[in-house]
């Protein structure tokens, strides 16, 4: 059995404000790709994890009970009240730390794959939509893993079947980054906007009016995230340059960019543009929605 844990793309992130917990509230048109990691499930007397794929030390550095692959099928088997009877393999196809859902995309795969695993819906086990965000606040919408409206910390989720597709260039440009840095750099006294109305979301039907629209958006967390990393500076620039671009931005609180291009022969060219000029940086095409 396998799973593609789909890369997350947040088109635009609007922070609204901070619960007295410390956590604070969004909300973000998410788009996810037609590419991201690999997980896949076999049955197995005792559960094991595995990492394969060019981002797997990574992967490998983090201790087992840090691994949020690990904490998922921990918390919905015992949820389920079932064993552990499977292996995991991981073909970890996603840079670490670059704000496209990598960690969270996996653990929401690792989750669909127990149920079907194990022939259970979400409606089986108690308290499932707890359990998602308590793994994580991009979990929850990993799990639906289409294109999507979150609110609150991110549990909040509408799907929204009738949106456009946008061919896209995901640029990394090898930065990790620190999302409780970012967060703690961010100044809560630059609140820009309210949630948006989602209802409105549904009257955006071709890629012109998704554009109108994400024209009066923006991430919050961009200008914390170039003054931490100058990288992401030098990649929404490139980005910029490159014809057919229709927007650029930095998605969600990590390092990775992305840039909707009109067609896939612009995104094409973009990506072998970006890539001849910063060679070590991960770039890829993709299709999002």
């Amino acid at each position: 059995m396998e799973e593609l844990a789909r890369a997350k793309i947040n088109l635009y992130l609007h922070v609204t404000g901070k619960r007295p917990n410390g956590y604070h509230t969004l909300c973000s048109l998410v788009m996810f790709a037609d590419m991201g990691d690999r997980v896949s499930l076999a049955p197995a007397e005792q559960f094991a994890l595995t990492a394969t794929g060019p981002f797997a030390p990574a992967i490998q550095q983090i201790p087992r009970h840090e691994n949020i692959i690990d904490k998922a099928a921990h918390a919905l088997a015992t949820a389920c009240g079932r064993p552990l009877d499977f292996a995991i393999t991981l073909e970890k196809n996603l840079p670490v730390g670059s704000g496209i859902g990598g960690g969270s995309a996996d653990a929401a795969a690792v989750i669909r794959l127990m149920l079907r695993f194990w022939g259970v819906t979400p409606d089986d086990v108690p308290d499932f939509d707890a359990l998602l965000l308590s793994l994580g606040a991009d979990v929850p919408m990993c799990f639906y893993s289409r294109t999507l409206h979150a609110g609150g910390v991110g549990e909040d989720v509408t799907c929204l079947p009738d949106q456009p597709s946008f061919y896209a260039v995901l640029i990394y440009p090898d930065t990790t980054v620190s999302t409780a840095d970012i967060f703690r750099q961010y100044s809560a006294n630059t609140l820009k906007a309210a949630p948006i109305d989602t209802a409105h979301l549904n009257t955006l039907k071709t890629a012109d009016d998704v554009i109108t629209f994400l024209q009066d958006t923006d991430n919050h967390l961009a200008s914390a995230s170039t003054a931490l990393y100058p990288q992401i500076t030098e990649a929404l620039a490139i980005a910029g340059d490159q014809a057919g671009v229709l927007l650029h931005r930095m998605s969600g609180s990590g390092s990775c960019c992305f840039a909707l291009c009109r067609t896939q022969g612009d995104a094409v060219a973009a990506a072998q543009a970006i890539k001849e000029a910063y060679p070590s940086w991960w770039v890829q095409t993709c299709l999002l929605g």
